[in-house]
């Protein structure tokens, strides 16, 4: 049931305030009229003690008119509504009353359909208003129950590179969480359950156990945050340059192997200034766990430890990863070549003898080869499983040259598989643009921008595609079929030819007549004259 509103009256005309409460069924309205004042003074203190919806003013009274009534009324009570009443239609009245904060501007003689059509305007914005008030409060409750999960979630938006990053701080802050120092640093655990039986469930719990240690180990340290990443590992993000994550790690790992059937294996990234840098220290991170492979289980590793420091210093494992990642994704296959040969001369000791670090390096890049090809949804792949050989293969291998060659033959082969991939979709993709010109090549809003929007993709890439595939730019291909549909109406009905232009998508008929004489040698008359000539 709808609830039922106050309304006060301030008019210093008996018989309008009268008519006002005879005129109009205001029980059928839900409304009870809770009140009268006879000038703008008692209703200001009739405001005060009433608290009406709804206050009906005569915008000429003694003393205080409508106008300044209204505005200290909508000063201290910014939710009730004001009708104001005049004789007046002059502009200048209705406008001071807009600024005044009135929700609506009446005349007088008063109308009972125009006060019962105002008053149900005003119901329905008291009912929206109180909608977002409601609206409101449970999305502070939903907020103050989900907080926990929000501050995970952006968190781990700081460690993706797609993010909007100051949205993400933005979120933070309102959340109670804000970053004082200039320093950031990630620590990545992996927990592993022992058994050859490892359930989902299993894996969960231990994930979830590990997590209530490590909060115990922090004991609500402050600039210290611990939550789950996006693959539910634990992760540890310090803003506190006195704070040793190596060392909490170190006393974490016991703990799990005393409470768990498990391994772990925590990472710790290299520190960063800057907060958009955040996700390098994460990735680092990550990159150390991986090392788990080659230096073994339960153990904290150091990503700054087993990078390379006595050679190249100008050298960078991430970076070189990441260019090398790029290089797949683009086929640039000689270039991928060269990224894997620079870094293993760089990761070679002097006398060349020294294979265990290549092999760490090596590991790292198939790693990552290995996820991109996850990312790409192309498990079901030779390449897929060429990576898979690759980790049984790359210590099995004693030379430095037989790794080097695997790795190419791997990076070849996942270019080739991306090739054909990009091949097959581009000529799929070509062709569903073309069954889509064909279908709606009358419309004449039809552009390159609205056609990419169609298919998703960026209107440059479908412009350069659109060409290399067809040997036609997509505007000539567009104009010359609407041309060709054009001259076949005009060979087959007796339609005036700017009804043609029309029906086949050209919104300027003298447009159309340029376009059909270049491309036809012709008017569009005489090439309708021609062809009636021709005999059959």
């Amino acid at each position: 049931m709808a609830k039922k509103l106050r309304l006060l009256i301030v008019d210093d005309e008996k018989y309008v305030r009268n008519l006002l409460r005879i005129s109009v069924d205001w029980e059928k309205l839900d409304i009870e009229i809770c009140g009268e004042a006879t000038c703008a003074e008692e209703g200001l203190l009739l405001t005060e003690e009433l608290q009406p919806d709804i206050i009906f003013t005569d915008i000429c009274m003694d003393y205080m008119d409508g106008i300044e009534f209204s505005r200290r009324v909508s000063a201290e009570y910014p939710h009730i509504k004001i009708v104001i009443l005049s004789g007046h239609s002059r502009f200048e009245y209705a406008a001071s009353s807009i600024e005044a904060g009135v929700s609506a501007y009446l005349l007088k003689p008063l109308d009972e359909e125009k006060v019962v059509e105002t008053i149900k305007k005003i119901r329905k914005a008291i009912d929206d208003e109180e909608s977002r008030v409601l609206e409101m409060e449970r999305l502070k409750s939903y907020l103050e129950e989900s907080r926990g999960s929000l501050i995970e979630a952006n968190l781990n938006a700081l460690m993706e590179s797609h993010t909007h990053l100051d949205s993400a701080i933005r979120r933070l802050d309102y959340l109670g969480i804000s970053f004082q120092t200039a320093f950031f640093q990630v620590a990545s655990i992996k927990i592993k359950p022992l058994g050859e039986t490892c359930s989902e469930e299993i894996q969960f719990l231990q994930d979830v156990e590990c997590h209530h240690i490590i909060l115990e180990l922090l004991n609500e340290r402050p600039d210290v945050y611990t939550f789950f990443d996006l693959n539910h590992r634990n992760t540890i993000l310090s803003n506190d340059p006195g704070f040793d994550l190596t060392r909490l790690c170190s006393r974490l790992l016991p703990l799990c192997l005393e409470r768990m059937d498990c391994s772990v294996t925590a990472g710790i990234g290299n520190p960063v200034k800057i907060l958009s840098q955040v996700k390098t220290s994460c990735q680092t991170a990550r990159e150390a766990v991986r090392y788990q492979a080659i230096l073994g289980n339960n153990q904290v590793i150091s990503y700054h430890a087993i990078t390379v420091s006595d050679r190249e210093s100008d050298f960078h494992l991430d970076e070189s990863i990441a260019e090398l990642i790029d290089t797949i994704k683009n086929e640039q296959l000689e270039d991928a070549f060269r990224i894997v040969s620079s870094s293993i001369t760089s990761y070679l000791g002097q006398d060349n003898t020294d294979i265990i670090p290549v092999r760490v390096l090596l590991s790292a890049m198939i790693n990552h080869i290995t996820e991109l090809l996850l990312k790409s949804d192309l498990r079901d792949t030779d390449a897929f499983r060429f990576c898979l050989n690759s980790y049984e293969r790359l210590f099995r291998l004693e030379i430095v040259e037989e790794l080097h060659n695997m790795t190419n033959n791997l990076i070849r082969s996942v270019i080739e598989t991306f090739g054909t991939i990009r091949s097959v979709k581009n000529n799929a993709l070509i062709e569903s643009v073309i069954g889509y010109l064909n279908d709606n090549y009358t419309d004449p809003d039809i552009t390159l921008n609205s056609t990419a929007g169609q298919f998703y993709v960026n209107s440059s890439y479908l412009s350069r595609l659109f060409k290399q595939q067809t040997g036609t730019a997509f505007i000539r291909y567009l104009t010359e079929l609407r041309l060709n549909r054009a001259a076949k109406l005009l060979t087959t009905t007796s339609e005036r030819s700017y009804a043609v232009a029309q029906e086949v998508g050209f919104r300027d008929a003298k447009y159309f007549s340029t376009c059909f004489r270049k491309y036809f040698g012709v008017t569009a008359n005489d090439y309708r004259s021609k062809a009636t000539d021709t005999p059959l």
